[in-house]
């Protein structure tokens, strides 16, 4: 074999490779020696050396045996090995298998003297569970974190773990709690440091929800640029990329292109497919409100793909209802294609408004849940407007006894709670004044908390017909799983 000519050889590569040996050679004789407090330490050292240069699930499995190691003589040490397993894993993007390790190494942490390493564990859980989405979990894990901490008086520590507690309160909807706290919070920490960027980020993301665009983009720059200058990457980008979407809302599409462009470029070399997949989306509606229909397909297509790199196909029943406004804005634009693209639009706004229907039962965590009624009130009486303003007689009887059939019965729907179609131009009224009681009232039908025990059967009319069948296969096409749930579904005869 060869030997390569050493001016080819990376001298950094080199050197890293031969410490790489070194501290291999140094696990090796711990092990054949048996002297586990030296093997543990041999295997943290190699395990130091690995990080930021191999896969994390190696660091970890030398981590693990590091950890065992420990556990014959220093317990206490063993816990923090599964800490730093934890942080590998959530910097990876696993955070349910970073929520289960800080969970166990929060039990690991026992006595009076371990408590505030309990509570750190206890807030990083906390943390993961609600990247997870699990809301009850999270706050669980940061009220216990919170406790600890005020026992102990650690006022900086119970303030940290209430960031989190507040973005429950703001991803389960409890909207004024979460004000509430972040306000709070803002008065805690200084001006310019992490804590007080990450509150104003969160609050950003509020006022976007709540239709404020103007309000929510100092509050991201000035996050953006705290957190950038403070070397916290993920978070930055994070607000820079609520800032484009922001920019672009308010009419700033050019710079908020630029900063899109720049914030992808860094989650792609991040190997972060869902958050390039965010931008592809935020992509796609700059181009729409440009009028590049081609290239708002194109964008809209990349942001799928994405999202199915990352396992997140359920996120495609909600790109398929952008979908409607890209097609009704096309019809407006373009007449000559008016009839296939508003046909188009409503078996798209009704494949949407089925996946988002059957895919609460498909999905258990708490994020989905306390989402799940606003958004589907919301998609309802939207598509049961374009179904009979633009769609068939048929398709709106269809719909009608679908949902009758649904097993979900709320109260009236009111004027003030019609929503728009997302992004609807002045060429078509979002929801005509007239003519629709019928539509309305049972678009009403879910308007509530209250959720049938199962998935809704699918229905047959008496010639054997599966009503909707067209738009529920669209459906299923989104995702595998609603695939699944929506063909196991039993088919009963029509009321």
């Amino acid at each position: 074999m060869a030997v390569p000519d050493a001016q080819f050889i990376d001298p950094e590569f080199a050197a890293w490779s031969r410490e790489f040996e070194r501290r291999s050679l140094r696990v090796r004789d711990a092990q054949q020696a048996d002297e586990p407090r030296e093997l543990a330490a041999a295997q943290v050292a190699l395990a130091d050396h690995l990080a930021g240069h191999a896969d994390p699930t190696v660091v970890v499995g030398v981590l693990r045996d590091a950890r065992r190691a420990y556990r014959r003589f220093d317990p206490r040490q063993a816990a923090r090995c599964l800490v730093d397993i934890a942080a590998l894993m959530a910097a990876d993007g696993d955070h349910d298998y970073a929520y289960r390790a800080y969970r166990q190494a929060a039990g690991e942490f026992t006595g009076p003297d371990a408590a505030e390493l309990r509570a750190d564990c206890l807030t990083d859980a906390g943390a993961m569970a609600l990247e997870c989405g699990e809301f009850d979990d999270a706050e669980r894990a940061v009220r216990d974190a919170i406790r600890i901490y005020h026992r102990r008086h650690h006022t900086f520590g119970a303030a940290q773990a209430r960031i989190t507690l507040a973005n429950v309160y703001r991803l389960s909807g409890r909207r004024a709690l979460a004000v509430q706290e972040f306000g709070s919070l803002l008065s805690i920490f200084a001006d310019g440091s992490v804590e007080h960027a990450l509150c104003e980020a969160s609050l950003a993301e509020l006022h976007v929800d709540d239709g404020e665009p103007w309000t929510a983009r100092p509050l991201y720059e000035r996050a953006a640029a705290t957190l950038g200058a403070m070397g916290v990457v993920e978070e930055a980008l994070d607000a820079q990329l609520g800032l484009a979407w922001v920019l672009v809302a308010t009419g700033d599409g050019e710079r908020g292109a630029e900063l899109l462009a720049q914030v992808r470029h860094e989650f792609e070399s991040m190997d972060r497919p869902d958050k390039v997949a965010i931008c592809d989306y935020v992509r796609a509606a700059h181009l729409l409100t440009s009028g590049d229909f081609a290239g708002a397909d194109a964008a809209f297509d990349t942001a799928a793909a994405g999202l199915m790199a990352a396992d997140m196909h359920h996120q495609l029943a909600k790109l398929q209802w952008n979908r409607v406004t890209r097609l009704l804005r096309e019809a407006d634009a373009v007449p000559a294609n008016q009839e296939r693209l508003v046909a188009e639009a409503v078996d798209t706004a009704v494949s949407a408004l089925i996946a988002a229907d059957y895919e609460r039962f498909q999905f258990t965590d708490a994020r989905r849940r306390a989402a799940w009624t606003t958004m589907l009130e919301h998609r309802t009486t939207t598509t049961f407007w374009l179904v009979e303003q633009l769609g068939s007689p048929g398709l709106l009887a269809d719909l009608i006894e679908t949902r009758l059939s649904a097993g979900v019965y709320g109260a009236d729907i009111r004027d003030d709670h019609l929503p728009h179609v997302d992004g609807s131009t002045s060429s078509r009224s979002p929801i005509p004044d007239d003519g629709l009681a019928l539509t309305l009232g049972a678009a009403a039908l879910l308007a509530t908390d209250a959720l049938p025990l199962g998935p809704p059967p699918a229905l047959v009319d008496d010639t054997g017909r599966v009503l909707l069948a067209h738009q529920r296969a669209m459906a299923a096409a989104l995702d595998p799983e609603l695939g699944d749930v929506l063909s196991s579904v039993p088919r009963v005869s029509a009321w």
